[in-house]
């Protein structure tokens, strides 16, 4: 056979493949390094990390579990773009064995297993044997105990797809258990509940600007909410009342909708922050709205102070002015936001009692929800317990772009509209 001579294609076809002097380099002595035990050894070894393969045929996601030596798995070509087909930065992105390896155990792994595991606890499911003579999916990679592969199959109502997931021994073992002891239950109904049949959590939205009559009807008699937040004041030009905000609280007063109102403030303005709290609470006055209680957006740290002091200035301005109106001020916010705008200040609680709507997503739209309960809450800011949760941003919900929220099912379910004072808001957390 003819020697071959060094060709620098090479170093494109074959990784760490360089010109040299000593004998049995380059591609030959790959070759015949991966022709050794040790290598076949290591390449098939159980030590090797677990990765998830997605492979988006149509509109099936399949998740399969494969034993993979990571760092065979080079790059990333071509695998964020099948994920994210719509993304541009996707399209662009590349990155090599290392960070490759990290999105997939760090980022993408969980974040499908918590989707995985949400759609579960909230419908029913079904669980196949099959057989498979593939070494990529044979049994004994998934149980010691069986020949034969448990698959759990899905139509995920939130995703709109079927979900095909290969099992581990343990975790079917639960399942089993939890099919024996609750499918039957779940399945003797499988008409449309409302949010409020929730073992122990309410669900609401809130939005941001115009919404119909028609809108909140929609939401109360086909989705079941009871109670919408609503801005009724932004930062645009200093600080504004948000008319369609206020037309909005009225529209869903008509279609007898709970009404929660909040504030996004201007904090660099001129106003201080009791100023801004008088220019919301009059223009609900003026519309014939009374308020009992009002939230404080405090998020988007780049819209802060870079003085942690004067946003803390700020806040305390709006709650004593709330507090001298006799309205039950609350803020919305989260660990993060909270500790960047006000060094996560406790000294509120000389205040008064505040109440916390706190918020926890992953991304935008239903694949970016968290769980809708406080299981993913911790202590912060000086508060131990919170009155209500976002998790879920820019959802579509009866043809209006919302969020979702929850609150526990033993919070007041008032009525917006009264008699004798016209439209009230603001009392759902009243004591």
């Amino acid at each position: 056979m003819t020697k071959r001579k060094y060709q620098e294609s090479y170093e494109h076809g074959f990784t760490g493949i360089q010109r040299s002097k000593k004998a049995m380099t380059g591609k030959t002595a790959i070759s015949i390094h991966q022709m050794q035990e040790t290598y076949k050894g290591s390449r098939n070894s159980k030590r090797g990390l677990k990765i998830r393969r997605l492979l988006l045929p149509e509109e099936h996601l399949h998740i399969i579990s494969q034993s993979v030596q990571v760092n065979h798995y080079v790059s990333s070509d071509g695998l964020f773009e099948t994920i994210f087909p719509d993304s541009a930065i996707a399209n662009k992105y590349s990155s090599a064995r290392t960070k490759t390896a990290s999105i997939i155990f760090d980022v993408l792994s969980p974040y499908l297993i918590r989707q995985m595991k949400k759609d579960l606890a909230e419908q029913p499911y079904s669980i196949s044997i099959d057989a498979s003579n593939q070494g990529a999916i044979s049994a004994e990679r998934y149980s010691p105990f069986s020949k034969q592969p448990l698959l759990r199959t899905f139509l995920s109502i939130r995703q709109n797809r079927l979900v095909f997931v290969i099992m581990k021994i343990v975790f079917t073992f639960l399942c089993i258990l939890g099919l024996t002891f609750g499918l039957a239950i779940k399945t003797q109904n499988t008409s449309k509940h409302s949010p409020d049949e929730k073992a122990s959590y309410n669900y609401a939205v809130d939005l941001v600007g115009p919404a119909s009559v028609s809108t909140f009807s929609c939401l109360k008699n086909n989705y079941y909410y009871s109670v919408a937040f609503i801005r009724v004041y932004m930062s645009t030009n200093g600080g504004q009342v948000d008319n369609q905000g206020c037309a909005a609280v009225i529209n869903a007063a008509q279609a007898g909708l709970g009404t929660e109102i909040y504030v996004t403030p201007s904090p660099l303005s001129s106003k201080q922050g009791y100023q801004q709290f008088d220019e919301a609470y009059t223009a609900m006055q003026n519309s014939g709205i009374t308020v009992r209680a009002i939230w404080l957006q405090v998020t988007s740290p780049i819209n802060w102070s870079s003085s942690q002091q004067s946003n803390i200035n700020f806040i305390a301005s709006f709650l004593q002015r709330a507090l001298q109106y006799g309205v039950t001020p609350g803020i919305y916010t989260n660990a993060y936001d909270w500790q960047q705008v006000t060094s996560s200040w406790t000294g509120w609680q000389s205040i008064a009692s505040i109440k916390l709507w706190y918020w926890n997503v992953l991304a935008q739209g239903a694949s970016g929800e968290t769980s809708p309960d406080f299981s993913d809450f911790r202590s912060f800011g000086g508060w131990s317990v919170p009155t209500v949760k976002q998790f879920g941003q820019f959802e579509t919900i009866c043809g209006s772009t919302m969020n979702r929220d929850v609150y526990p099912a033993g919070s007041k379910k008032s009525s917006v509209m009264k008699k004798a004072e016209g439209i009230v808001v603001g009392e759902l957390f009243q004591e």
